[in-house]
């Protein structure tokens, strides 16, 4: 969603991460680059293209609620599908929020 966001011609792109979690290394894949990772404890990306523009990425708390219940299954020894289903044909709005970055180049 934050790729998308920033549109074609992001070029060459930088990361920060604010939570350590697995899903550094798929975001990484998705974005083509691995995110720098801060210990902020906030499931948020940043995403800047090479001219400076931005935009954050965070899980809403109903993500966060589906992500809570998909690991309570697994860890039982259940099945998680249903879970997963629900996340991968939600609309994005519902599990990601998009903000705007200031850009780096009107800050220097």
């Amino acid at each position: 969603a934050a790729l998308s966001a920033l549109g074609g011609g992001a070029g060459e792109l930088a990361a920060i991460y604010h939570i350590e979690t697995c899903a550094v290394d798929g975001i990484a894949v998705a974005i083509g680059c691995s995110p720098e990772v801060k210990a902020a404890g906030r499931h948020r990306l940043e995403l800047r293209a090479g001219d400076g523009r931005g935009v954050a990425a965070e899980l809403t708390a109903e993500a966060l609620a589906q992500a809570a219940a998909c690991r309570k299954r697994l860890d039982a020894g259940e099945d998680a599908d249903a879970v997963l289903a629900r996340l991968r044909t939600a609309a994005t709005e519902e599990l990601i929020v998009l903000i705007p970055l200031a850009s780096e180049a009107a800050d220097a």
